[in-house]
């Protein structure tokens, strides 16, 4: 009888180690995660938004203005690691009742501060802008203007200023080049100037 009353302790000793040891696990497969989650999920889900001054201006050069894809502050100034928000204002202009846009935006060039001298160095789109490298279809009504921003996450490892073409169309691209054909209006330009 001994025995069995040993072997039965022993038995249940080793199912409450390992729910302790579970219980464990799952509590620190729960807080990687949510770790994970903050430094890098979270910064592709950051809410953009527009300042309103930004959006005084889009509105003022779209109503007073022959252009029908603005973006009035094209330069912004971040560290490393921060995120700069771009304003992008279009104004629809048809024969449609309304139209369906796409702004895709890719990287142009790496620069020295003075803007002169290329650094050469090759960027990881995805890191820098996320989920605002391609965007849409935003349906805009005829004689309306959409104003949507545009997200860029200062991933350097060098201080310059890192360019980026913005194109909006009719139609999704893969990227944002001056070869393309279905640009409406013309391609805009976007500076991140990082020190």
């Amino acid at each position: 009888m001994k025995h069995s009353l040993f072997s039965s302790k022993k038995g249940l000793e080793i199912a409450i180690t390992t729910l302790i040891v579970l219980i464990i696990s799952i509590l620190v497969l729960g807080l990687s995660l949510t770790l994970l989650w903050k430094v890098y999920g979270g910064a592709t889900q950051v809410q953009a938004t527009i300042e309103r001054s930004t959006e005084a201006q889009i509105e003022s050069l779209l109503a007073g203005g022959k252009d029908l894809v603005v973006v009035p502050l094209n330069i912004k100034e971040v560290k490393k690691g921060e995120f700069a928000i771009f304003g992008l204002g279009i104004r629809y202009i048809g024969t449609e009742a309304s139209q369906d846009f796409y702004v895709t935006t890719s990287f142009d060039g790496a620069y020295d501060l003075n803007g002169k001298d290329s650094l050469g160095i090759p960027i990881d789109e995805e890191q820098w802008l996320g989920g605002f490298q391609k965007e849409g279809p935003y349906n805009i009504k005829n004689n309306k203007n959409q104003l949507l921003p545009i997200q860029v996450r200062a991933s350097a490892t060098k201080p310059g200023l890192y360019v980026f073409n913005v194109c909006v169309t009719t139609e999704e691209l893969d990227s944002c080049i001056v070869e393309n054909t279905e640009i409406y209006d013309k391609i805009r330009q976007i500076t991140v100037r990082v020190k």
